[in-house]
Formats: structure tokens, C-alpha cells, sequence
């Protein structure tokens, strides 16, 4: 093969498609996630919780917290106005 050069580009490429790729993985995820996350921030704040700490929280471990919140959120909310006391 007598003529043939080498070309200085490597076969992995430059690294932009890992890049581009992950991008976009994180791009669809939180599409996702961020809307779930601010309802459930939503009924937290209905039910009494904090709603930063649950919306926080469920995007950074989606599956393990969403399904500790359905559990929590069955249980009624506790009621935090102090009893009315008759003279």
C-alpha cells in the first residue's frame, strides 16, 4: 500500500460524542424529572412537609424517594394548630 498516510486523528475520536451524549442524557432526564419533582414539591406543601427537601431529594434519587414518599403521603398529615381551650 504504498502511498497511503497516516492520519493523526485517533480511532476513539476526539471525545466530543461522549460529551454530546451524556449531554443529552442528562438533558432528557431532567425534562423529566423536574416536573415530577415540583409536584411533588406541590402536594408536600399541601401536606405539610417541606417541599424543597422532597423536590430536592427526588431528583437526586428518583425511584428510592418517590416510592418513600408514596408511603409517607398515605399517612394523614398531623394536625398543628394548638387545641381550643373553653373558660
Amino acid at each position: 500500500m504504498a502511498g497511503m498516510t497516516q492520519t493523526s486523528v485517533p480511532a476513539e475520536g476526539s471525545g466530543y460524542g461522549v460529551a454530546v451524549a451524556y449531554l443529552a442524557i442528562v438533558g432528557i432526564f431532567l425534562l423529566f424529572m423536574v416536573p415530577l419533582a415540583l409536584i411533588i414539591a406541590r402536594d408536600a406543601t399541601r401536606h405539610g412537609r417541606n417541599a424543597w427537601a422532597w423536590g430536592l431529594t427526588f431528583i437526586w434519587q428518583p425511584v428510592i424517594v418517590g416510592v418513600v414518599y408514596l408511603v409517607v403521603r398515605s399517612r394523614p398529615p398531623k394536625d398543628r394548630t394548638a387545641p381550643v381551650v373553653n373558660r
